[in-house]
């Protein structure tokens, strides 16, 4: 496991030394399907490269911080961690609303699990309500991308964004909603301490370090590169929210005791002043 997460860190590396950061466009692309509704069709650029870096960079370091886990579970506990880079590299180089939302949703496969089954004592109700609140959260996503599609009939990134046809704000509100939980932002926030603290070290690190980066991205390539006059439009809400996040979280901090929740809530400070 560890070689093969070093092995796609030099990969991503050799990817980065020959991409021309100069280029606005999308390099790398490889499309494997066409079908009427989602294609399989891969990319990169400037921004999704970095993503695909720090997650590369990330995971030999879950890795060796894993080393004390029981042998005997190891097997399980590793194709879980390799499953979860897999599904979020497929995150930050999709090209589609369609295949960006299906394996958006399917990170949270391997993060339940490892917070079920290798957490604390409260380890169940972490991973419950991990699942719960990012999975109905993400539900408003998935009705905003059929829309789109009966709109424009395509869901792909680049012609949506050369397209830009007149949405209505329930679409550009359905996948901020996916999106807050994700992040997550302040009324959305609770699932994120709860999983902290009863996560191990290795899935603390995921959590913090790339989970909530997934949500950064998506604001990036999603809400501002489709809708940017939307964007526009509710931004003093937006900002609004992440200063209450901000202030909330950050007097939260003061009063924990638990240090992986000290960590949670600053990290929600953070994602907040991004």
């Amino acid at each position: 496991a560890l070689f093969f997460t070093c092995l796609t860190y030099l990969m991503s590396i050799f990817m980065w030394w020959h991409v021309d950061l100069t280029l606005g466009e999308i390099q790398f692309t490889q499309q494997l399907t066409d079908w009427n509704f989602g294609q399989l069709t891969f990319g990169v650029d400037q921004l999704s490269l970095f993503f695909i870096l720090l997650t590369t960079v990330t995971m030999p370091v879950v890795i060796l911080s894993s080393f004390y886990i029981n042998s005997h579970i190891a097997k399980i506990y590793l194709i879980l961690i390799l499953i979860f880079e897999g599904f979020l590299i497929i995150v930050f180089s999709s090209l589609d609303l369609v295949l960006f939302y299906v394996s958006f949703e399917a990170v949270l496969i391997p993060l339940t699990l490892l917070t079920g089954i290798f957490g604390g004592i409260r380890r169940i109700q972490a991973a419950f309500l991990l699942f719960l609140y990012t999975l109905v959260g993400s539900l408003p996503m998935l009705l905003s991308i059929i829309k789109i599609y009966t709109m424009v009939g395509t869901t792909h990134f680049n012609l949506l964004s050369i397209i830009n046809p007149e949405y209505s704000n329930i679409v550009w509100l359905g996948i901020f909603l996916a999106l807050a939980v994700k992040a997550p932002m302040v009324p959305f926030h609770l699932w994120l301490k709860t999983a902290h603290s009863e996560a191990n070290t290795a899935t603390s690190i995921i959590l913090a370090g790339l989970v909530l980066k997934i949500a950064t991205y998506g604001f990036l390539r999603i809400l501002i590169g489709i809708f940017p006059q939307e964007s526009a439009y509710f931004s003093p809400i937006v900002i609004t929210i992440a200063l209450i996040s901000v202030v909330y979280t950050s007097f939260s901090c003061l009063r924990q005791t638990d240090f992986k929740q000290l960590i949670a809530y600053s990290s929600v400070a953070h994602i907040a002043i991004v």
